[in-house]
Formats: C-alpha cells, sequence, structure tokens
C-alpha cells in the first residue's frame, strides 16, 4: 500500500484541503496527533487517486469532508483517521492487514466495521441501532453519521429514486442513533435535509413517531419486518392526537426487545 503522498495531489471542494483539516483540528485540539491525521489522509488520497463522485469531484473530497464533520463532533485521533479510511477497504486494493501495518489495529478495526455496516441494508441498518443502544464502539456510528451526512449534502448528484430511499432511511435510521449519541446539531441537519429532499421530490416526510416504529422495526426478524411496520404505522394513523401517536411509538419501542426475542426464536422453533 502506498502510504504516503504529496500535498500536491490536495484536491479543493468548497474551499476544503488538507490545510483547512489539520488548522479545524488544532483548533478544536492543540493536542492532536497531526502527522498521524497527516498520514491518514496521504494514504487515502493515494488509494482513491483516479476515483471520481457523481458530482465529478476527486473521491478524497468525500473522506476530507466526512473528517472535518468528525472534528465538529469532537472525535478523537484514531477515529479521524478511520473516517479518512472509511472506504478504501470497499472501494480499493488496500487490505485490514496493510492498515494494521501501517496504523495499527485501532485504526484498522475501526475502518473494518465501517466499512460493514450498510445502513442501507436492513441487516446493517439493525446492526446500527442495536450498537447505539448497547456496547458497541460509538465511534463507528459516529463515522457512519458524518458519511451520511455529507452524502446528503450532495445528494443532489444521484437519481430521484436514490435521493428519496437515502432520505427516508436517514429519517427512520440515522437520525435517531445521531440524538442517541448526543449529536443533536448534526440529527437536527440530517433530518432538515432529508425533509427537504423529500418534500422536493413531492414525499411526505414520516412523522416523529412513524420514524420511531420504522427504527424499532429493523431489530425484528426480515422476513416479518414489514408486515409489523405496516401494522404499526397503521394504527397510528388512526390515532386522533400527536400525544396518542408518542404514546403508542414509545409503547412498541419499549416492548421492540422482547418481541424481537420471541419472534427470533419462533423461526429457529421446529415449527416456525
Amino acid at each position: 500500500m502506498v502510504s504516503g503522498g504529496s500535498a500536491g495531489h490536495e484536491p479543493v471542494t468548497d474551499g476544503q484541503t488538507l490545510a483547512d483539516l489539520l488548522r479545524e483540528l488544532q483548533a478544536a485540539r492543540p493536542d492532536a496527533d497531526i502527522a498521524l491525521v497527516s498520514k491518514a489522509y496521504l494514504t487515502a488520497e493515494s488509494c482513491h487517486r483516479g476515483q471520481l463522485r457523481k458530482s465529478g469531484d476527486p473521491y478524497i473530497t468525500h473522506p476530507l469532508a466526512v473528517a472535518l464533520i468528525l472534528v465538529g463532533m469532537g472525535a478523537d485521533d484514531q477515529t479521524l483517521c478511520a473516517g479518512l479510511l472509511h472506504d478504501v477497504l470497499h472501494d480499493t486494493a488496500c487490505t485490514e492487514a496493510e492498515l494494521q501495518a501501517e496504523f495499527g489495529l485501532d485504526i484498522a478495526g475501526l475502518v473494518r466495521q465501517a466499512s460493514g455496516l450498510n445502513p442501507t441494508d436492513d441487516q446493517g441498518a439493525a446492526a446500527m441501532t442495536a450498537m447505539a443502544a448497547g456496547d458497541g464502539d460509538k465511534r463507528v456510528l459516529l463515522i457512519k453519521i458524518a458519511d451520511r451526512l455529507h452524502n446528503l449534502r450532495t445528494v443532489g448528484h444521484l437519481p430521484a429514486a436514490r435521493q428519496v430511499d437515502s432520505s427516508l432511511q436517514t429519517l427512520q435510521v440515522q437520525v435517531p442513533i445521531a440524538r442517541a449519541l448526543g449529536a443533536d446539531a448534526i440529527g437536527r441537519e440530517l433530518a432538515d435535509r432529508a425533509s427537504t429532499v423529500l418534500k422536493r421530490h413531492h414525499q411526505a416526510p414520516p412523522s416523529a413517531s412513524g420514524r420511531m416504529l420504522c427504527a424499532s422495526a429493523v431489530l425484528l426478524p426480515r422476513a416479518v419486518r414489514a408486515r409489523w411496520r405496516e401494522e404499526w404505522l397503521a394504527e397510528l394513523d388512526l390515532l386522533p392526537t400527536r400525544k396518542a401517536r408518542a404514546v403508542f411509538a414509545v409503547q412498541v419501542a419499549r416492548g421492540i426487545a422482547r418481541l424481537a426475542v420471541t419472534l427470533y426464536a419462533s423461526e429457529r422453533s421446529p415449527g416456525g
């Protein structure tokens, strides 16, 4: 793996460069390991060199933007490095062994976990929700939230159907996770941007109660998930007041763990 590079390869997007990242990082955390973060950037730039985003920008502009968002979220050096490298295992020839050799087990592990969580897949969304509620490494979720935020900021370059799907999924999964992590400002921006996209494409954004129910459903077995989601949303529509809908959504969320255990046990039983 080529871990070096040259600042002469720095791409510019919206005026943002490696120098901007380092300047913001030093202002936020004067004790930050500038050399390590710079090395991660140069490695990512080398791995992604020649790749372009849908906007036509060099691909490195995306992980750079993710890292800038992470600085604002107070991320540590390891998380920033993993944010810069979060797509190299999935989109380049770089291997986890090479990452371990260059950056150590912690950063390589964060990159591997972030690469393995696909929030557009039901299983990945369920895993992210479970991590937010459990004992998983929350730094992985910070990376995924920052990743989604930058993708929403640039979502206009995608086909309309993908814009709608991404925005709905953001409201159902990433917004609740951001709030669970205490990243309220990020959660608000995610919600505002996703809702704006849906309105632009004449889609009604789900209510807060509806988003809670959809997020809860990802913990259920895939085969029955859609049925339970539809039943809950139908019952929600019948309730006369916002308070009644909120109470119902909270009751469902509180009971979701027990329901999930029952349904998974039924799947494993001979007659399930």
